[in-house]
């Protein structure tokens, strides 16, 4: 039976007591097949990995065409699956030319340079320590034998062996014997300690050793402590003057360990339940598997007890899960609709010619898909103080007062929230949620276009903006909002150089600002009520980490400045504004830089504004809105009499002042974007 298929935890501490930097020698030599050719075929990488939405099929079927389904069951290998987490490439993109039979010469350089990586480890591990003993030592320890230039050439000789002659080298250098005179009197003959050792180095002359003291001689190997000794001591059984270096040879690994379970039952066992990869999430995690959602480890590891008995803890099978890297949380979105319907075109047409054109669509969206998506990834590694690079999404309609256990609630029409959530591609980036609700604005493109400037203005020694969002016309592709970037970057009242915006492909969107959303709808179900606006804003802030709130309050009057045109040879007259995938703003500019591929590094200028507003650009300021915009008074009515009952007194201040308007519409029968604010974007 394999050994590579178990684990046993015993087998483990014991290797670490032994020697931190010895690694199996016989585990290697049976991985070293499998790991050359992994890492051969890492110069080799299909679609799979240069398209992050790549449709996996089945190991049984690979050279078949796409299935018409996104989540897929994915065949596992303990061994080579393992290694493939750790480097980010499936062993499927190895072809059957790559996994040739290695040749023995190949085995024993592959093996060489191994022994010598680790040897190179170890010295860093153990740095030589110019340390020495007291002068009043009565060991040999400041002879002119043993001079700081030999114990150097000591620690280099020592540390340029491999493991066993390094033990073999400590035990020809350690002599054991009776204790000849004790310091302590005892009417008891039992005496814990019976025998010395004593410590030698070589010296320059042949077959001849100094004796020194314990401190000079473990600082000349470079050790810390006397742990490595006092292991070794005890194979050294004969007290005569004999080193016993015959005694010194590796154990590890020869004892049959009762603990010991096979993983390879494990793993056969998770893979009945049909682990999937994701389609939708497939570049940012591109090796986690998913289990349906309603399973628990706890049910898992019941079934497999089930079937094979209480061989092993919830824990250790927790471990293999966690090993194959596989999650049992579903991602909330998991298609492409444009994917989707090109493949159920291919599945279903007859005739040839046709197939060929819509594959050669699909792999080209697929391909553009690709390219943001690694553009995405190359930006959060933007590192320069005066830049901010956010993704940029406004959540879909949070809706207020929110008690979960009141029936009345679900049947009120309650008011609408927005939240534009600018967030950080890193990790533990800062983020930023502008907040407001339809009593105050709407949700047009000049709100989002405020919601930027309100960033803008926290943000006040940031120079450049990079904005990640999607394709939402009403939202971010629109020349309200491009009007107003480019008077924002050509006024006086702040010191912003440049504001780039780029957008994702349709049905590829996941960024981090979805990941803020989770977070507040997941902080949301665990709070239960909120009754008012400040208890939602606490909410979300607490919701995560380095994330701030900011009460948007003020609005202005922003509008589009496009001008008309019918030139034919003018740029503006058949310029499509949803086939732009990058849209840039200069200083002192008051062009657009756009392109409409990202494989063109060049950008296009378009010139978009009217003459007469260009004039005045530099001293142009919006009106600023003043009256709020107010909820129908029938709404805010049954508000107070249906839902303020229900709340603690101290929150009904903020229900009873809420602004209404005899012409204002309730957003919440218009959730969607309706044809009149489309109409007024662009």
């Amino acid at each position: 039976m394999d050994n590579k298929n178990y684990f046993s935890p015993a087998s483990a501490v014991a290797a670490c007591l032994l020697d931190h930097d010895y690694i199996i020698q016989t585990t290697e030599s049976k991985d070293v097949d499998e790991e050359t050719i992994f890492e051969k075929s890492i110069e080799k990488i299909d679609d799979e990995t240069l398209d992050p939405s790549y449709f996996i099929d089945s190991l049984d079927n690979l050279d078949s065409d796409v299935d018409n389904v996104s989540m897929v069951s994915i065949d596992l290998d303990p061994v080579m699956y393992s290694t493939n987490i750790h480097n980010n490439v499936t062993d499927e993109t190895m072809s059957q030319s790559q996994k040739r039979k290695l040749c023995k010469k190949d085995l024993i350089e592959i093996n060489s340079k191994r022994e010598l990586a680790k040897i190179e480890k170890s010295k860093l591990k153990h740095p030589f320590r110019d340390i020495t003993c007291t002068d009043s030592c009565r060991m040999q320890c400041h002879s002119e034998e043993l001079s700081l230039n030999h114990r150097q050439s000591i620690w280099t000789d020592f540390w340029s062996q491999c493991y066993t002659d390094r033990r073999k080298f400590l035990a020809k250098s350690i002599t054991i014997k009776p204790i000849k005179r004790r310091t302590v009197v005892s009417s008891k003959d039992n005496f814990n300690r019976n025998r010395s050792r004593l410590y030698h180095l070589p010296s320059g002359h042949l077959h001849d050793q100094i004796r020194v003291c314990k401190s000079t001689f473990l600082n000349t190997f470079g050790y810390s402590n006397d742990s490595i000794v006092t292991e070794l001591c005890k194979y050294l059984k004969d007290v005569n003057n004999s080193p016993c270096s015959s005694k010194v040879k590796e154990n590890r690994g020869l004892h049959n360990n009762s603990k010991m379970f096979d993983r390879q039952v494990v793993i056969d066992h998770i893979k009945t339940f049909k682990p999937c990869c994701s389609h939708y999430r497939r570049h940012n995690a591109p090796n986690i598997l998913y289990l349906p959602r309603e399973l628990t480890v706890n049910k898992m590891y019941l079934d497999f007890c089930t079937k094979n008995g209480k061989c092993i803890s919830q824990e250790s099978y927790r471990s293999v899960l966690k090993m194959l890297n596989i999650s049992l949380k579903k991602p909330n979105s998991d298609k492409c609709e444009d994917c989707f319907t090109l493949m159920n075109k291919i599945e279903n047409s007859q005739d040839e010619d046709e197939i060929e054109v819509i594959k050669t669509k699909l792999e080209k969206h697929k391909s553009k898909a690709s390219k943001a998506n690694y553009l995405y990834k190359m930006d959060a590694n933007i590192n320069i103080i005066t830049t901010r690079v956010y993704s940029m999404d406004l959540q879909k309609v949070l809706l207020l007062p929110i008690l979960p256990e009141s029936k009345t609630c679900f049947f009120t029409s309650r008011l609408v929230v927005f939240n534009e959530t600018f967030a950080s591609l890193k990790p533990k980036g800062n983020s930023i949620c502008v907040l407001w609700h339809e009593a105050i604005a709407g949700r047009k493109g000049e709100n989002i276009a405020d919601s930027i400037l309100a960033l803008i203005e926290q943000e006040r020694d940031v120079t450049d903006f990079i904005f990640w969002c999607d394709n939402c016309t009403g939202q971010n592709k629109n020349w309200i909002l491009f009007t107003a970037l480019v008077s924002i970057l050509n006024s006086n009242l702040n010191s912003l150089e440049s504001v780039t915006i780029k957008y994702l492909t349709k049905g590829h969107t996941h960024m981090s600002a979805d990941g803020v959303h989770g977070n507040i709808e997941t902080k949301i179900r665990k709070v239960r009520n909120i009754y008012d606006y400040d208890d939602l804003k606490n909410t979300i802030k607490a919701s995560r980490q380095n994330l701030d709130i900011i009460d948007q309050k003020k609005f202005r009057q922003w509008t589009s400045k496009k001008r008309a045109t019918n030139i034919k040879s003018d740029p503006l007259k058949s310029f499509k504004l949803g086939d732009i995938v990058m849209a840039k703003f200069k200083r002192g500019s008051v062009t657009m830089l756009y392109s409409t591929d990202f494989d063109n590094e060049i950008l296009q200028e378009l010139d978009f504004l009217q003459k007469k507003f260009i004039k005045n650009i530099t001293s142009y300021e919006p009106d600023i809105i003043i009256q709020n915009r107010g909820i129908p008074p029938t709404k805010k009515k049954d508000i107070i009499e249906k839902l303020v009952p229900l709340m603690p007194a101290n929150r009904k201040l903020f229900w009873t002042e809420l602004p209404v308007s005899l012409t204002s519409t309730d957003l919440v029968e218009n959730i969607d974007l309706c044809d009149t604010f489309i109409n007024e974007c662009h």
